[in-house]
């Protein structure tokens, strides 16, 4: 069940990825995100857990969010998958897309390959690499990565660290990267509260700079 609590606990932007979870597994996440006045973020996300189906572990996620910028608020709503097929014993690799819709604005379909290694006794990795396709004419392409490693640190806590590259396609801005840090106590029975600080570089575009703060909770139900 430990095991299990910590693949739940791996997140990505795009999918969530419980290798060993039963069918019928799901996640309720609240979550609010700051970064100095310039970034904010508040959202509900739906992760599902289907199981085995056919000769992968599918997974889908539906969230909600309104994002404030200096450019203004926006309401986006992502649905997304994943689909891990195993590769060797502890490896599982496979399609991973989402779709941005941005009310008023361009919508985006980010697509790529994600993998999760279950190799070690308590660490827990996973991790995509994606294009992310902004429609329409004034488009903003990138490739990002990710790399999610997750562990116990005490018998009803985990400790989430995700390291993000993005590098954009065409234009002036550079690669940028963040360093996001997520504590979860799960000691609770019903609600998995965590709080966590995402570490970005000077030319990030969402944050501009500014560190993050941010706060949530996990809601597990079958």
């Amino acid at each position: 069940m430990r095991k299990q609590a910590l693949l739940l606990a791996l997140t990505l932007p795009a999918s969530v990825f419980p290798v060993t979870a039963i069918a019928g597994q799901h996640l309720i996440e609240f979550k609010s995100e700051r970064r100095g006045d310039t970034f904010q973020r508040h959202f509900a996300e739906l992760h599902s857990a289907w199981g085995q189906q056919g000769i992968g572990i599918l997974n889908t996620t539906l969230e909600l969010n309104g994002t404030t910028t200096a450019l203004g608020t926006a309401t986006n709503i992502h649905p997304g998958f994943s689909y891990l097929m195993p590769v060797t014993k502890t490896l599982l690799l496979g399609p991973a897309a989402k779709y941005n819709y941005i009310a008023g604005k361009k919508d985006a379909i980010k697509a790529g390959i994600a993998f999760a290694y279950t190799g070690f006794e308590s660490i827990q990795m996973g991790g995509q690499i994606r294009y992310d396709h902004q429609l329409g004419n004034n488009s903003f392409d990138l490739v990002r990565s990710d790399l999610i490693v997750g562990f116990p640190l005490l018998e009803d806590s985990y400790l989430n660290t995700t390291s993000t590259n993005m590098n954009p396609v065409e234009g002036d801005n550079g690669s940028w990267q963040e360093y996001e840090l997520e504590f979860k106590y799960t000691g609770f029975e019903g609600i998995h509260p965590y709080l966590g600080t995402t570490i970005t570089t000077d030319n990030d575009p969402l944050g501009q700079g500014d560190n993050a703060i941010i706060a949530g909770f996990y809601v597990p139900f079958s």
